[in-house]
């Protein structure tokens, strides 16, 4: 049994497993006529392709869409190239030497033919201390912020139902790269109200908006993030000609439901990069209503505080780039004067 469990950890672990087969032959004749021999000596080395520790393991797809309120649930499908038996595949995820989860294949019979094979996962995204919850906060703010990340798949004692096999694949550690969220996650802003107030400065103009938030949540309709904060820095730009930078430092976000979300802020400085553009922007702003709207362009940055399934949340550097139609003064003609009252002194010429 030693024999075999070396034998079968070479197979998972080394390119390739010489096997040295050594036996006594016998050969019997058709016709009884005809000699027979035995005791032939039979010494060979057949050298057989190996697993090579399964170095072309990629991911197809990921999705956290089976989330809910209390876990982080993941369905993975991989590429394998190799040939083998494993019946039921079981893997820990680690990052940075850190646990944060488990993957198991979805079928209990599992044949790897030669070539690609795809398969199945499902599992569990898990912070079982603070060490694995800041790993797997990293793995979230790569996955939300369009990068990737270097995921290790450990092979432990349960790595397979084949108990042959289970010894000799212990400690089989595949990298495989995480590939990020494929949507911008903040979907849209949406400006309900802006107001514009020029200051005594000629490059900054104080700005109020209320707005609308639409999210693409990763975790799916059942397990939604709690956004209590936002930050943001970005362009204003009008006819691709840039206005002014908008800086936003936490802003208050109240969660209307599972993707939608309002937020208001007051007099935030716009600085502005070009007056020409600011001056054709606000003509443009008073003269549209409902009927035209005005539009233009955000792009920048954003960054989110609040909480979802497994603890706080805390992501930076969400990329921002929305098309705003707004609603603008229309021309003004909805302005009347309800009173006028004068102050004059006794006597004075009104």
């Amino acid at each position: 049994m030693k024999a075999f469990r070396n034998f079968a950890r070479s197979l998972i672990f080394e390119p390739n497993v010489v096997w040295h087969l050594k036996a006594e032959a016998t050969v019997r004749p058709i016709s009884r006529h005809m000699l027979s021999y035995s005791k032939i000596p039979f010494n060979k080395e057949v050298s057989l392709d190996a697993l090579n520790r399964l170095p072309n393991v990629s991911i197809v797809s990921i999705s956290l869409k089976r989330s809910d309120a209390y876990r982080v649930l993941i369905d993975l499908i991989i590429k394998i190239t190799n040939p083998s038996i494993f019946s039921q595949l079981y893997f820990s995820l680690q990052y940075n030497n850190c646990s944060i989860g488990y993957v198991e294949s979805t079928s209990h019979n599992i044949t790897i033919h030669p070539g690609e094979n795809v398969i199945q996962f499902f599992g569990e995204l898990q912070s079982l201390s603070s060490e694995s919850y800041n790993a797997l906060s990293t793995v979230i703010q790569n996955f939300l912020t369009g990068q990737t990340s270097n995921i290790e798949a450990l092979a432990g004692p349960n790595t397979t139902s084949y108990p042959l096999l289970a010894v000799g694949i212990i400690g089989l550690s595949l990298n495989v790269h995480m590939p990020p969220f494929k949507e911008q996650l903040i979907a849209s802003l949406i400006f309900n109200s802006m107001s514009l107030i020029p200051s005594t400065n000629k490059k900054k103009v104080m700005l109020s908006a209320s707005i609308t938030i639409k999210i693409n949540s990763p975790l799916g309709p059942k397990s939604p993030l709690n956004i209590q904060k936002m930050n943001m820095s970005v362009f204003l730009l009008y006819e691709n000609d840039s206005v002014g930078i908008l800086n936003v430092s936490q802003a208050p976000v109240k969660q209307l439901d599972a993707i939608t979300y309002q937020s208001q802020f007051n007099t935030k400085y716009l600085s502005l990069t070009d007056t020409g553009a600011y001056e054709k922007f606000t003509r443009n702003f008073i003269s549209a209503n409902k009927t035209h709207p005005i539009d233009f362009r955000i792009v920048g940055v954003a960054s989110i505080v609040g909480s979802f399934a497994l603890g706080p949340l805390n992501i930076d550097q969400l990329l921002i780039e929305n098309n705003v139609p707004l609603v603008g003064l229309d021309s003004l003609n909805n302005v009347h004067v309800d009173e006028i009252s004068v102050d004059r002194a006794q006597g004075a010429a009104l």
